[in-house]
């Protein structure tokens, strides 16, 4: 983890691209520190995986949270009950891959 990426600056800018993109929608937006190991940042309230497709789809960490240490950011969208495997796991890199071979190639196989 680096000491440089800030999770409240990268929180609130998740927080006001919600804002600004998706006002009506009542997303919550939450950072956590993970075992020193990595920041988690969650927005849930979506309606189904479709809105939450969509939401991944027009997401870009790279032009919406600020990162000047240049640390790796994973996107990835989760379900409760991965959300808890994750919990235990602490391996978001995993999750990344299984999110992309399970979700993002069918997907685009549609």
């Amino acid at each position: 983890m680096n000491s440089a990426f800030n999770i409240n600056q990268a929180t609130f800018d998740v927080i006001s691209y919600n804002i600004d993109n998706y006002t009506n929608k009542n997303y919550r937006t939450e950072g956590t520190l993970v075992d020193n190991k990595y920041i988690l940042i969650t927005v849930s309230g979506f309606a189904d995986k479709p809105a939450a497709m969509e939401y991944y789809k027009s997401f870009h960490s790279d032009k919406i949270v600020r990162n000047p240490s240049g640390s790796q950011i994973l996107t990835f969208i989760i379900g409760k009950k991965n959300l808890d495997t994750l919990g235990k796991d602490k391996d978001p890199e995993r999750y990344r891959l299984f999110f992309v071979e399970k979700y993002l190639k069918a997907e685009s196989n549609k």
